[in-house]
């Protein structure tokens, strides 16, 4: 597990072979159960270097990004983004000619592809030959917020990119792909047929974004993946089938006693649950294949198959034993395990709930052999309440230590979610899942219910998600994740003066002082656009949102996140100029924001000569003037929105910022003939548009002279930013910094002191994360 967030793991074979001989005979000679834990450790190390070696065996260079390359690939996995727009999962066989198999995710828009006419269906088994640009893996860094990167290496892709035209296109869609087309079809005419459809397949591709935001806004959109609850639940509901229906066998069996003087072997009523159990594995495990076998799916099943196994040797085994043997499966299969957030919820989880089984001994405390079945199941059902409440509020901080975003509204819900979906909705979709096949009519009835039991949990969840005060109980999330720890305690049947010293100590931490507050500068990761979040304390002022485009927005991927977990409470927002690599997400940021006062040159609330006091600093801009505005917008002569931007010049009492959207050449004359002196001496300056060469001219860049140049821009980007020239005028003035390389950059302010941290290039960032940029003009066509 330590060996995932090693900084180098890339060993040559000869040497891994070499290690993994004296660690085997340190195991062999040595008796030391020091040395052997040793041995052990480097083993598990060199096991995960083997797979790490084969997943960097291939990767794209810095000669194949500029170029056209042409692939022979097997389609693994396909999902639509509207009429003509795919998103593709493909296997290699051949890129230019030479036999690669490597794993890469490509997008398709037809439209640009003028040899397909009509556009083609594609199909998982589908085998294509195409040109098209590929890229790195490659994602946002930030600290918070969905890491693209991560996930990328976790489902082993060594390479992203898009299909520039297909040369030939043939179909042979797999037998799954044709079953789960149908089920696609069954579905779509019910309300919650997105819903139902990934309960049945996987497949997310349906949910309405509505529905799913309401889902992530109250934790409960884990329960459209398929994991080792889903897996779980459907080897519980199997195995009760199975076991009545064999039981059912057995007594048909007695009752013609004439014709069956002897009872089978396998229908031997000490034998008829083993046989439950095994035909019950049986069908799970077909449901992990037909749901894709994805690997989050298989880790569920090696999971639940450990589990099952220990149970069937009938030997005496703690369940700390069972969870571990389990663990260990995992990670021999799947060494890379432990880059995926499902890893550490689902292991979390299980951990939990044994936990809480053996510390509240649930199921037998108040039962005995003549208990009634009203007492049984009134021992159960409060068996049931404390295990939900000690799995919520536990897995409160571990969810945020991994997802980095928590709610304190998701203990309620997936307290009424879990045991309403497990009892009614998830069943009903698999039953009506295997009926399409056997007996239409009977698969559509079992869709309506289950559509119907969807709905009262729906108006709960939706409910839930409109509380106006879930975004303010987020600003305190360190006290929420006090107060979770403090009442897990209290649960637990602890003497009465631990419980009180908990209570205690809680209290005490609450009541620390807060540090003075100091100013923060972060310019996030957005890939090719800008967006900067200014604080001091708990308050913020948002500069630019980045890029909106179909289906997600920088906004909600990158800034959001952090503001959620930093606890900040935006103030404003100023939006440089309307390009959408700057205003994309504004839309999105007013209304998870509503509160927040919009300045744009547009609306004539930023330009030239106005002044705002906002977080105890001076913002003075310095561009548009109000008459550029008033006659492209309202009169005939028309200027282009980047020499529209809002330039800004913000001041500390010790340091200046400036700021200056997509500026080019003659505006940045125009600031110098006019702010000749506030001009000098600048701390911290953004690099107008990206780096282009229409900007930072020589002039411009001598007479600012930045200690600090920050290029917000993507990996790889399309149009060479940042420009070969403007980088060697910038490293002669000062310093440069380069989000698609460092990540998010934080700038910390505290007097005359300034801090500059940067989220990878570090010497302890993961061997996956680590940038392969060897310059900062590496760029795509």
């Amino acid at each position: 597990m330590l060996a995932n967030i090693a900084p180098v793991i890339q060993f040559p074979y000869y040497i891994l072979v070499i290690c993994v001989t004296v660690s085997l005979l340190s195991l062999i000679i040595y008796g030391s159960k020091t040395i052997k834990s040793f041995a052990c450790c480097a083993l598990g190390f060199i096991w995960c270097a083997i797979f790490a070696n084969s997943y960097l065996s291939w990767q794209v260079n810095s000669h194949m990004i500029p170029k056209d390359q042409h692939i022979v690939a097997k389609i693994t996995a396909v999902s639509t983004k509207g009429a003509d727009r795919y998103s593709l999962n493909v296997v290699t066989s051949s890129i230019n000619g030479q036999a690669v198999s490597a794993k890469v995710r490509l997008s398709w828009y037809q439209g640009y592809s003028q040899n397909l006419s009509p556009p083609r269906v594609l199909a998982v088994g589908d085998k294509l030959e195409f040109i098209a640009r590929l890229k790195p893996v490659n994602g946002l860094h930030n600290k918070a917020g969905f890491d693209y990167q991560r996930w990328l290496v976790a489902n082993r892709i060594q390479a992203t990119g898009y299909i520039k035209k297909v040369i030939q296109h043939i179909s042979q869609p797999s037998w799954r792909y044709t079953r789960q087309q149908i089920s696609k079809n069954n579905v779509e005419p019910y309300a919650f047929g997105g819903v139902l459809f990934a309960l049945a397949t996987g497949d997310r591709q349906l949910v309405k974004p509505g529905d799913w935001q309401v889902m992530q806004s109250t934790g409960t959109a884990h329960l459209m993946a398929i994991s080792g609850l889903h897996l779980g639940l459907i080897f519980s509901w199997l195995w009760l089938v199975f076991k009545l229906l064999f039981k059912l066998g057995v007594a048909i069996g007695v009752l013609a006693q004439s014709t069956i003087q002897r009872r089978p072997l396998w229908f031997r009523q000490h034998n008829i649950n083993q046989l439950a159990i095994y035909v019950a594995w049986l069908g799970t495990a077909f449901f992990t294949w037909y749901s894709g076998s994805n690997i989050a799916t298989v880790r569920a099943m090696i999971m639940l198959s450990v589990f099952i196994a220990c149970y069937l040797m009938a030997k005496r085994m703690a369940n700390l034993t069972r969870f571990l043997l389990a663990l260990n499966c995992v990670l021999l299969v799947d060494p890379l395990a432990p880059l995926s957030l499902g890893f550490w919820l689902s292991f979390s989880a299980v951990a939990i709930i044994l936990f809480a089984v053996h510390v509240f001994n649930l199921s037998a405390k108040d039962l005995s052999p003549t208990s009634s079945l009203w007492q049984k199941a009134r021992c159960y059902f409060w068996d049931f309440v404390k295990l939900q409440i000690v799995l919520s509020l536990a897995l409160l901080p571990i969810q945020w230590l991994t997802l980095e975003i928590s709610s304190p509204v998701s203990v309620l819900a997936n307290f009424i979610a879990i045991p309403w979906m497990s009892l009614t909705v998830i069943p009903l979709t698999l039953a009506a899942e295997v009926c399409m096949t056997l007996f239409t009519p009977l698969a559509t009835f079992l869709l309506t219910l289950a559509n119907a039991c969807m709905q009262p949990l729906w108006w709960v969840l939706v409910s839930f998600s409109d509380l106006q005060w879930q975004p303010a109980l987020s600003d305190n999330l360190g006290v929420w994740l006090i107060f979770a720890l403090t009442l897990i305690v209290c649960l637990l049947p602890l003497q009465i003066k631990v419980k009180q010293l908990s209570l205690l100590l809680s209290g005490l931490v609450i009541l620390v002082p807060v540090p003075a507050p100091r100013w923060q500068v972060d310019i996030m990761d957005v890939g090719q656009g800008l967006s900067l979040v200014f604080s001091q304390g708990n308050q913020a002022v948002l500069y630019d949102t980045g890029a909106n485009y179909p289906g997600f927005n920088l906004f909600e991927v990158a800034v959001k996140p952090y503001l959620i977990t930093q606890g900040f409470n935006l103030q404003s927002i100023v939006i440089s100029h309307d390009d959408n690599d700057h205003a994309g997400g504004l839309k999105h940021v007013q209304k998870n924001y509503p509160k927040a006062s919009v300045f744009t040159p547009e609306s004539t609330t930023c330009v030239e000569g106005q002044t705002f006091n906002w977080l105890n600093l001076t913002w003075q801009v310095l561009h548009p003037p109000l008459d550029w505005v008033a006659n492209t917008y309202h009169g005939k002569e028309k200027i282009k929105d980047n020499n529209l931007s809002c330039v800004i010049l913000m001041s500390t009492p010790h340091h200046k910022i400036l700021l200056t959207g997509d500026i080019e050449s003659h505006v940045e004359q125009r600031l110098i003939n006019k702010y000749a002196n506030e001009l000098r001496s600048i701390d911290l300056s953004i690099v107008a548009h990206h780096g282009s060469a229409t900007s930072s001219t020589p002039l411009f860049v001598e007479h600012v002279q930045a200690q600090h140049w920050f290029v917000s821009r993507g990996a790889y980007n399309r149009f060479n930013h940042p420009n070969e020239g403007v980088v060697e005028r910038l490293l002669r003035s000062g310093q440069l910094w380069d989000t698609a390389r460092h990540g998010q950059i934080t700038i910390s302010i505290e007097q005359e002191k300034l801090a500059i941290n940067k989220h990878i290039d570090n010497w302890y960032t993961p061997w996956w994360a680590r940038s392969i940029h060897k310059d900062l003009n590496l760029s795509a066509d």
